[in-house]
């Protein structure tokens, strides 16, 4: 049986973040909740392992570091960095 869980994306604009998740997650979405930005995925807790996954949190106009994939969203959200600036996530492709 499959669940909703949710990862923060604790880290400032140009930074990345590594979770843990069941093996095959499917990536929702991602929002602001409580003043932090966060993840939500689609995933089989008694799925065969479990992968370590990669995101990237860039924001507007700002330079990335990294190989990016798949972009997961955009947020403006107001309870982030006073509400001057706009976050671009995206999954980091492994190399």
């Amino acid at each position: 049986m499959k669940q909703v869980w949710k990862y923060p994306l604790n880290t400032p604009p140009g930074g990345v973040v590594e979770h843990r998740m069941p093996a095959d997650a499917e990536l929702l979405t991602v929002q602001e909740e409580h003043g932090s930005l966060v993840l939500w995925a689609l995933v089989d807790p008694g799925a065969a392992g479990s992968e370590a996954r990669r995101f990237a949190v860039v924001g507007t106009g700002h330079d990335i570091a990294v190989r990016v994939g798949r972009h997961l969203g955009t947020v403006r959200a107001p309870a982030l960095y006073g509400g001057s600036v706009v976050l671009h996530v995206f999954e980091v492709q492994e190399t």
